[in-house]
């Protein structure tokens, strides 16, 4: 009946000035006309999961992370909630087996809808090992926010910086 209907678009990205181009094409995949929507903006939606922004990098031992990781509470399309900020995400190896160090430094709080860490590293190489990153931050319901965990990585030897007897 000369009528196209669209079910379940979605814009993920928060922004203004969006517009949808549609485009009738013939069988041969030819462009015939094309119409513009009018424009419309796309606001950040409630807080839904907690992702990285920036994953851990390379580890060496006794130096931090390069880069060192920075989590980013979201929404459903991935955008940072900025009016998120006063909870705190910790960070720890998942196994338990080494310390991430300095250990004062393993709790930050959110600012703006991320959480910066800086100057982290585990001291002993080896690996690989994962890392474990938990929120105070709740859901609109009131539910926990599920922890969510870096890709495996390794620590390599760092430079030499002390000697001692064996």
């Amino acid at each position: 009946n000369g009528i196209a209907t669209f079910a379940d678009l979605m814009v993920k990205s928060a922004g203004t000035g969006y517009t949808l181009k549609y485009t009738l094409s013939d069988f041969q995949g030819n462009d015939l006309a094309f119409a513009f929507s009018s424009e419309f903006d796309v606001s950040v939606g409630a807080l839904f999961k907690m992702d990285f922004y920036l994953t851990v990098g390379a580890g060496t031992g006794g130096s931090p992370f390069s880069p060192n990781p920075i989590v980013a509470l979201t929404d459903k399309g991935g955008n940072a909630v900025l009016s998120e900020s006063g909870s705190t995400v910790e960070v720890l190896e998942a196994d338990y087996t080494v310390d991430i160090n300095p250990t004062t430094d393993t709790t930050v709080t959110v600012e703006n809808g991320y959480a910066t860490f800086e100057g982290l590293y585990i001291n002993e190489a080896g690996g690989p090992y994962t890392l474990r990153f938990i929120t105070t931050a709740t859901l609109p319901d009131g539910s926990a926010i599920p922890d969510i965990y870096s890709s495996e990585f390794v620590v390599s030897v760092g430079a030499a910086s002390q000697m001692v007897f064996a």
